[in-house]
């Protein structure tokens, strides 16, 4: 058995892995050798060890004390192993869980209560509750927490030990957790009642409480009579129909608690965001077309304008053209008149 044990540190994993199974099939004979290296040097021996004691369960009740210890172990992979081989040995194991989270490092608190968590049982509840009045706030935080994932069948005993924690610790976490922890065991927590200052209240108070007691026909409703029957309906301060409390419904000016309320109202604002979107791209999708228009109606005056002076300019050429033909061929009908005008004159 020390031979296979001194194999247990060994740098490859596979003669690590042979020399913990063979280890655990020769029996409790090998219990000694595996809890003499659980104070060696290597790391990886320490967590071959861990798992050589864990492999015979309850038998090995006598090492839980070395088991717990390593619950402390700076390399993670060691608290993991202890605290698989504390859950196989039991509630015999609580007690030194225990006591290593009395005065452990606050790091590995968490490690510690884990392990008293997978053991359970009303052992471990036993062990830890002594704990709830040490003077680190740190640990009666984690014992409350342990206390409450244990469960009621546990932990029933320490209820009114958890009540103290929750109304009157010093620390404010550590009331909390005792509240969660007595919550998670069933317990309602303690409400102290509610205590004025011992003045009078004012009389206009006074007076719309009592109008509030005999249905509401108060400042909204106003009047009497019919008037303030009608005045009290409009003003929502009386007492609700048959149907509506049926429904479940709520009366005007009351916000509605029903189930899906609120499902509601947020859908009813995405509604109405969605609309308001629309409605305003559309406005601008019209102003952006009446843009377009008018530009659109500028740029054919401008060129209607320019067609239209073009074509006064070409009128006015062909017309001055036209003059000046008609002027000479005007001319040319005077000489030809004139001509022969001479020549009769010289006949006679």
């Amino acid at each position: 058995g020390a031979e296979l044990a001194a194999l247990l540190g060994d740098a490859e994993a596979s003669v690590r892995m042979a020399a913990t199974a063979a280890l655990g099939r020769l029996g409790p004979e090998a219990m000694a050798p595996a809890a003499a290296a659980l104070k060696a040097k290597s790391a990886r021996a320490r967590e071959a060890a861990i798992e050589v004691l864990g492999q015979f369960g309850a038998a090995a009740a006598a090492h839980a004390g070395a088991l717990a210890e390593l619950l402390e172990d700076e390399d993670w992979q060691v608290p993991s192993a202890a605290s698989n081989a504390l859950k196989r040995i039991g509630p015999p194991a609580a007690p030194f869980c225990a006591e290593v989270l009395g005065r452990c490092d606050p790091v590995a608190r968490i490690g510690v209560v884990e392990a008293l968590i997978r053991i359970g049982g009303a052992e471990v509840a036993t062990a830890v509750a002594p704990l709830l009045a040490h003077e680190d706030p740190g640990v009666r935080r984690h014992v409350a927490e342990c206390l409450g994932a244990l469960g009621r069948e546990a932990a029933a005993e320490h209820v009114q030990a958890l009540s103290g924690l929750a109304s009157s610790d010093t620390d404010k976490e550590v009331r909390r957790k005792s509240k969660e922890a007595l919550m998670k065991l069933g317990v309602r927590t303690y409400i102290p009642e509610v205590i004025g200052s011992g003045d009078a209240l004012p009389l206009g108070m006074l007076a719309a409480m009592e109008s509030g007691k005999d249905g509401g026909s108060g400042c909204k409703g106003g009047g009497k009579g019919e008037k303030g029957e009608k005045g009290g309906k409009r003003g929502g301060k009386g007492e609700r129909s048959e149907g509506e409390r049926e429904r479940g419904g709520t009366g005007r000016g009351q916000r509605d608690r029903s189930p899906g309320a609120d499902r509601r109202r947020s859908r009813q604002r995405s509604r109405s965001r969605r609309r308001e979107r629309s409605a305003e791209a559309r406005n601008n999708g019209q102003r952006s077309r009446s843009k377009g228009r008018r530009s659109h109606s500028r740029g054919e005056g401008s060129r209607r304008r320019k067609r239209g002076g073009s074509g006064s300019s070409s009128s006015s050429s062909s017309s001055s053209n036209s003059k000046d033909g008609r002027g000479e061929r005007r001319s040319a009908s005077r000489r030809r008149s004139g001509g022969r005008k001479s020549t009769r004159s010289k006949g006679s």
